[in-house]
């Protein structure tokens, strides 16, 4: 498979998408990442407790067959999944063998998308993939300070490699790897269904983002900014990800989550 979240996403990722999700998640400060044997987190809130202030979908969309060539597969435990994981991912750019060295890939990738789904950022969990370099921004003789388009560059190869994707292929694999997320799910204390409505929306969350094409006022110094705009201020930190990458690089993930959103769902 040619790899990705970001992503992941994750992705998502995201999710599965790695990274959808997540993938491309990143803060000004560039975060050290531990490589213990597990992640201690928070556990995950229920639907009921992060429900208020969000439209929640009763059930997720059915994911579509599994391609019989892989339905009797037998999976490797979630404990000793990183090396067979590994084996299915091939990255012709090199961008994601850092990643892939990292422990516990796939409680990573659930971990981020928790984080998301609580509205917090999931950089942390993969700060391998976080760009290189501080935020780059442009000084004007009146003082104030935007967003540089030569920021956009630092995610170049980013998404390049995720624009590489197979998206049927890594579509077909998050759902033959789908039991070993719903375990890793299960540890942060959260039952199967929260963790499919979790990736669905989260999905749908990263595709309808809408990113701004005209130059963004910062305000801040020394690399830690934040928008000036309260309205982009105030978004989640998954969404404020998305327009730190600029509007082009933006658009070309959506456009890689929607082909993945129809080879995962019926």
């Amino acid at each position: 498979m040619k790899n990705v979240m970001i992503a992941v996403a994750l992705a998502l990722v995201l999710a599965c998408g790695f990274a959808a999700y997540r993938y491309w998640i990143t803060r000004p400060v560039t975060l050290s990442e531990p490589e213990n044997e597990k992640i201690p987190v928070e556990p995950s809130p229920s639907m009921a407790e992060t429900g208020s202030e969000r439209d929640i979908p009763k059930e997720a969309p059915p994911l579509s067959p599994i391609k019989p060539e892989t339905q009797e597969e037998v999976l490797p435990d979630l404990e000793i999944s990183d090396t067979w994981l590994r084996e299915q991912i091939s990255d012709k750019e090199g961008f994601l063998d850092q990643a892939l060295q990292s422990k516990h890939i796939i409680r990573k990738l659930v971990t981020a998308t928790d984080l998301a789904w609580r509205d917090e950022n999931p950089g942390r969990q993969w700060s391998a993939l976080q760009p290189k370099g501080e935020t780059q921004v442009e000084k004007r003789d009146d003082g104030k300070i935007y967003l540089s388009a030569k920021n956009y560059e630092r995610y170049n190869l980013a998404v390049l490699a995720f624009e590489l994707l197979n998206t049927e292929t890594l579509a077909n694999l998050y759902k033959r790897t789908r039991p070993l997320f719903l375990e890793a799910h299960g540890e942060l204390g959260a039952n199967d269904n929260e963790w499919d409505i979790k990736m669905a929306v989260i999905l749908d969350q990263l595709i309808q983002i809408e990113v701004p094409f005209e130059n963004l006022e910062l305000k801040g110094r020394e690399g830690i900014y934040i928008f000036a705009d309260e309205k982009l201020e105030d978004l989640a930190p998954l969404q404020k990800a998305f327009i730190r990458m600029g509007p082009d690089h933006a658009m070309k993930i959506q456009r890689k989550l929607r082909e993945l959103k129809t080879h995962l769902y019926q």
